[in-house]
């Protein structure tokens, strides 16, 4: 790169100087030359133990779903506490 006719890296020798702290390791190591690569970067995923549970959950068996149709035939839900239970919660899944 050159500024007004003069190259870039004379211009820095010139008006710059090399500080360096005795005490650091820092300084010992010359500083990394600049890339005009960009920075590869890496997305993750990192899946809880409740995720892989819900993700491996199968739907109710044939035999579950006649027994819970039985119930509500028979009535054991018919009371205002499970109504107001199950309204409830579909409320706050903001089913409706």
């Amino acid at each position: 790169m050159k500024i007004n006719g003069t190259n870039l890296p004379d211009v820095l020798a010139a008006t710059t100087k090399l500080v360096r702290d005795v005490g650091s390791a820092a300084a010992a190591q010359p500083p990394k030359p600049a890339t005009s690569e960009p920075t590869k970067r890496r997305d993750s995923v990192e899946i809880s133990d409740a995720g892989r549970t819900l993700a491996g959950a199968q739907a109710p068996s044939a035999d579950r779903t006649s027994e819970v149709r039985q119930r509500i035939l028979a009535g054991a839900y018919d009371t205002t506490q499970v109504v107001d239970t199950v309204a409830r919660r579909i409320l706050q899944r903001g089913d409706i």
